[in-house]
């Protein structure tokens, strides 16, 4: 745990809360993105920072990390974990080739690291690396003289390299001998198959075993079932000796090569030691990138007055629903109500663990507008976890947990309380939550809290500090929708629940009656509550909405009234220019006409006049007016569909939709299709050959005809055959490009998609997706235009 902590209790609390929070699994999810075993290891040991310079370093870090990645596609993989190997080769130990070469590649890892956060882009990275020294020639040197298989290179030493050629030219010679034996016909009788093999590190041949002592050799073994001898032939015996003699020499020199690496790394431990842990932590900053960009999350503001989620999602649930939450610096307690199974034990751990993450310096799955004030510690308690070592009840259990939890509160602190005063009798329970509440309040402590108890949702409107939620709740389904509305009060709906799940009916209304009445009336009167706050809340969606809308509108005018005026200024430029240029070659051709006049005579001389003449008053016409401003497309009207044209600001072409998935619309653009916001784009005129293509018949079919042709699950027989249609089809539709996913499995279908492809006359070119078009697995086809008479 991280220092900074006031005492040892406020340490065991953070760490319990920790692990009812499951903060663990999250640090696990995000170490599997590292590319390294010393990253993983650094993110699992992350804990939440108190010390607020560390955390914004922290950030900064992550922030870089995330913007190194997406622009230069960062990546640590290839280097490992050399530390212990290094301590072990300090201490005399050998390394084998293997490790030699993960030293050597963890060193050019880390210098390529260094050399590209090095250029002024990324300043907190590049201060991780200072002070870091990076044995550069530790690598050279190994990469000398082992390869990437761990293998001792023949180069690495000249007596090593001799050693090798021997062996080799023994090893031919032995193999020609023992081939001429294994073919001869009087072995043949002999063996059991002609082939040659290996035992104990002597070449033999397969010799059936009742003619073991027909043949000159030496039995180095027999087969499991005794049928077999293997042989060394009396013929290769000297060379084979010969041979492993040499052997034994080549395996002392790779020897000694491997200590004299092993001793360069040994005396650069500790500067490899400081490698590891800075690979580490950069590895680990990029994992928390990679975990944020896979999960949609986003590093947000830790030091402010309040405490805002927009659209928080729980980092550990498969498909959560995401919630809003906020509370203000007065307004510091929710507290959540609603039936059980809701979601209110999920919104409670949704607020605490991202709190957690956030202060670790992690990206959090909410909005990048929210915020989070500072917190010093997270207290919980959450679930009921009876001891029976200890002879805990439920509620005694609660306790043990809420006493420091109180105790400790403060302003910096979040305090969370499942079940507030649950696991005893109603009424005292009731009593001490509100007392607790209020003593939390009191301390300004973030607070959320879930609970059952009707006295409890009236706080809210009692106390200033104190905020109602519920969770929703689908009376029909019996459902939850885990949607968390801030502002209201939530019910229980535990007869209602009763009696759908078909309890008597009887009786339900029995209990019923034994309600008290005025608890039917608080029950009812809530419920109109919120009825009114839902259409109040409603309303001001609305009204929001409009007022949106109208900045939206404002917003397109000043963007239209900045590109007239940016075009206006253009063709003042334009026509200026070009009035220069004429009015140099106007004086050019007077200059020329003028000497014409003074040095002609007769005829010449008159015609000369007249075109100085014409000359003079094309000069008096002045200059050409500037031409006039560009007309804009009409705004999209009515509901944009797949097919229609359109025209997006910088782009000299339209294009054409190809999806619409609520404000934004994937638009093809010469071959290229680019995500573009709807409210950005305006109707446009189709190009010349689009309309050639409407006016056959091909507008319809292109407007139904998918962009791609899915053959996975297909033979080959029925992918070819569903291609050449779909290629019929969409040449027929004016499409100019396709894509068809063959996904990638053994590269068989993709194969004959490619060789039908070469020798179709309706495909121009083709070639393997690129990133974002499905990679080796589809294909993109670019089709030839159909002919005028098509």
């Amino acid at each position: 745990m991280t220092s900074g902590w006031k005492d040892q209790e406020a340490v065991d609390g953070w760490q319990d809360s920790l692990r009812q929070l499951e903060f663990s699994q999250v640090l696990e999810r995000v170490a599997a993105e590292c590319e390294t075993p010393m990253g993983a290891e650094w993110v699992k040991a992350l804990v939440p920072l108190v010390d607020a310079a560390e955390l914004r370093h922290r950030v900064e870090a992550v922030a870089e990390a995330a913007r190194w990645r997406s622009q230069e596609g960062a990546s640590l993989a290839g280097a490992g974990a050399v530390r212990a190997w290094a301590e072990m080769a300090r201490r005399g130990g050998r390394l084998t080739g293997e490790q030699l070469w993960q030293v050597a590649r963890t060193v050019a890892v880390a210098a390529a690291a260094r050399r590209r956060v090095s250029s002024g882009r990324y300043p907190v990275l590049a201060r991780a690396w200072e002070a870091v020294p990076i044995p550069e020639g530790l690598n050279a040197q190994i990469a000398a003289q082992v390869n990437e298989f761990g293998e001792v290179r023949d180069e690495a030493s000249p007596t090593l390299y001799g050693l090798r050629r021997q062996m080799a030219a023994l090893a031919e010679e032995i193999d020609r001998v023992l081939a001429q034996i294994v073919h001869h016909p009087d072995w043949a009788p002999y063996l059991q198959e002609p082939v040659v093999t290996i035992r104990f590190g002597r070449r033999v041949v397969p010799v059936k075993a009742d003619f073991r002592h027909q043949v000159r050799g030496i039995v180095h073994d027999q087969s499991g079932s005794g049928q077999t001898v293997f042989v060394e032939p009396m013929e290769v015996v000297t060379r084979q000796n010969q041979w492993t003699l040499l052997a034994r020499r080549e395996a002392e020199e790779v020897a000694r090569i491997l200590d004299a690496l092993s001793q360069a790394v040994g005396e650069a431990a500790e500067a490899l030691a400081a490698v590891e842990a800075t690979l580490a932590r950069l590895d680990g900053w990029l994992a928390i990138a990679r975990y944020g960009s896979l999960t949609q999350s986003h590093l947000v503001r830790w030091d402010g007055e309040e405490l805002v989620l927009w659209q928080a999602r729980h980092p550990l649930l498969e498909r959560p629903v995401p919630i809003d939450v906020r509370l203000s610096r007065d307004k510091r307690c929710l507290v959540i109500t609603g039936p059980n199974t809701g979601g209110k034990t999920v919104a409670l751990k949704t607020v605490g663990l991202l709190a957690a993450m956030a202060r670790t310096g992690l990206m959090i799955p909410a909005r990048e507008d929210s915020v989070l004030p500072p917190l010093s510690a997270i207290w919980a308690d959450i679930g009921d976890e009876q001891s029976l070592q200890q002879n805990l009840s439920t509620f005694s259990s609660h306790l043990r947990r809420l006493i420091p939890l109180v105790n400790a509160a403060g302003p910096e602190t979040l305090c969370l309380v499942d079940e507030i005063g649950a696991g005893t009798d109603p009424e005292e329970g009731q009593a001490l939550a509100e007392a607790v509440i209020e003593r939390l309040v009191a301390r300004r402590a973030w607070t959320v809290v879930t609970t059952h108890f009707g006295r409890l949702k009236l706080l809210a409107y009692s106390h200033p500090g104190i905020e109602n939620g519920r969770v929703t709740f689908d009376r029909e389904t019996l459902a939850p929708t885990y949607h968390l509305v801030i502002g209201q009060p939530g019910s229980s709906e535990a007869l209602h629940i009763a009696a759908r799940l078909g309890l008597d009916p009887a009786l339900v209304e029995r209990a019923r009656a034994l309600l008290h009445p005025g608890q039917l009336k608080f029950e009812a009167a809530l419920a109109e509550l919120a009825r009114v706050q839902a259409r109040l809340s409603a309303q001001e969606q609305e009204w929001e909405a409009r007022l949106q809308a109208l900045a939206q509108r404002e917003a397109e005018l000043e963007r239209a009234r900045a590109e007239f005026s940016a075009w206006q200024e253009r063709a003042r430029a334009k026509a200026q220019a070009g009035w220069q240029r004429e009015l140099e070659a106007l004086r050019r051709e007077f200059q020329t006409l003028a000497e014409t006049v003074r040095t002609a005579q007769g005829k010449e001389q008159a015609r000369a006049l007249e075109a100085l003449r014409a000359l003079v008053r094309r000069a008096e016409a002045g200059p050409a007016e500037a031409p006039p401003a560009p007309a804009r497309s009409a705004p999209i009207a009515g509901p944009l569909q797949p097919g229609d044209w359109v025209l997006a600001p910088g782009l000299a072409m339209p294009g054409q939709v190809r999806e619409v998935l609520g404000r934004t619309a994937t638009v093809e653009v010469g071959g290229v299709r680019l995500k573009l916001a709807v409210a950005d784009l305006q109707r446009a005129a189709p190009p010349v050959e689009a309309r050639r293509t409407a006016t056959h018949g091909g507008l319809a079919k292109r407007s139904t005809l998918p962009p791609e042709r899915d053959l996975r699950g297909m033979t080959v027989e029925e992918a070819l055959a569903a291609v050449d249609k779909y290629l019929d089809d969409a040449v027929l539709a004016g499409l100019s490009q396709v894509r068809v996913i063959h996904g990638k499995g053994t590269g068989a279908l993709r194969r004959a998609v490619a060789e039908a492809l070469a020798h179709d006359r309706r495909v121009v070119r083709y070639r393997l997706g690129e990133a974002g078009e499905g990679g080796d697995g589809a294909t993109v086809v670019y089709l030839a235009e159909p002919s005028e008479g098509a």
